[in-house]
């Protein structure tokens, strides 16, 4: 375990929260849609079939997705605003 992800566990375990390693391979580069894989160009990933979303995002909901449920599935995004700090 890295010094950062062992302060990340004992700050979380103070606070009550429990954390669970997660393995992202390929999270960025597959579409919850078609479950076909291609890299993203620039900041959105765009699929052929119409899903577009932040690249950023798409990682996180793809991750997320897989442990709720076990695959990349598309789930309903809130409304998120990308600050871009200069």
């Amino acid at each position: 375990m890295s010094t950062t992800s062992g302060y990340l566990t004992y700050k979380c375990q103070v606070q009550g929260i429990s954390v669970t390693k997660a393995i992202e391979a390929y999270s960025t580069q597959t579409c919850p849609v078609c479950q076909k894989r291609h890299k993203p160009k620039g900041r959105m990933y765009r699929c052929r079939y119409g899903y577009v979303s932040h690249r950023d995002t798409h990682g996180a909901k793809n991750i997320l997705s897989e442990q709720l449920y076990g695959i990349f599935t598309l789930m309903q995004e809130t409304h998120i605003k990308y600050l871009r700090v200069a």
